[in-house]
């Protein structure tokens, strides 16, 4: 779903990335590995969160085995095979498999980015229990590296009325060298990013385009609004 915020913030996507769609240079540039994945009525976040676990083997190994009824081992095949009909069943079974688990039906309240990522096995409805560390101070992110500790979720921390943390802007994530997959709350539509050899792409629901550094760093930051989740490589 998205709002009138989300579309402006997407006409700022559109205008930053390779042109919302992209011409055929921009076009043949794009790894072979990337898919788009398309919208099946208000699953941003299904989409996003795939991208980044499509791309991590570590990522792909604990998310099908948290919940292997959501048919992901099938989902991945599709996904490396690049065939749009096998990957289009694919994510309709992963889809249909989370509606059939009440509150995963939209972009907002239980069907967040965060519920899915990291709800407990025994919450209702269960999350694929990825182990992301909320965060509202960027200043600690080096430290849970040290530690060994990869995902991070980035949540608005709330406490009653007083909103104590949100979405953090590029310019505030630490250690960017290992930085492997971002998403991007616009405000009620999610869209996931990846780095590959150096390069960042934007998977935006079927659309996938180069995105540079200082896009995303140009990216709006707000209540709501900024990078949720973000995704490091070991040094």
């Amino acid at each position: 779903m998205k709002t009138t915020a989300s579309r402006l913030v997407s006409l700022l996507l559109c205008l930053t990335l390779a042109g919302c769609g992209g011409g055929s240079a921009a076009t043949s540039t794009l790894p072979s590995n990337l898919r788009g994945l398309p919208n099946l009525g208000a699953t941003c976040f299904v989409n996003a969160a795939l991208q980044v676990i499509a791309h991590s083997p570590t990522l792909r190994a604990r998310a099908a085995a948290n919940w292997p009824q959501l048919g992901l081992e099938a989902f991945f095949q599709a996904y490396d095979s690049g065939q749009p009909q096998a990957l289009l069943t694919a994510l309709q079974g992963v889809v249909g498999a989370l509606r059939a688990s009440a509150g995963y039906a939209s972009c907002a309240g239980a069907g967040s980015l965060a519920s899915l990522w990291d709800n407990g096995l025994a919450a209702d409805p269960p999350g694929l229990a990825l182990g992301a560390y909320s965060v509202t101070d960027p200043a600690q992110i080096p430290q849970q590296l040290a530690q060994g500790q990869r995902e991070f979720l980035m949540a608005v921390a709330q406490v009653g009325g007083t909103v104590t943390g949100g979405p953090l802007d590029y310019a505030s994530l630490a250690s960017p060298q290992q930085l492997q997959a971002l998403v991007y709350n616009t405000g009620g539509h999610y869209v996931a990013y990846l780095s590959q050899a150096g390069s960042w792409y934007a998977l935006d629901d079927a659309q996938v385009s180069a995105v540079t550094p200082q896009a995303l760093a140009a990216l709006p930051i707000g209540l709501g609004v900024g990078f949720e989740l973000a995704v490091y490589s070991s040094p």
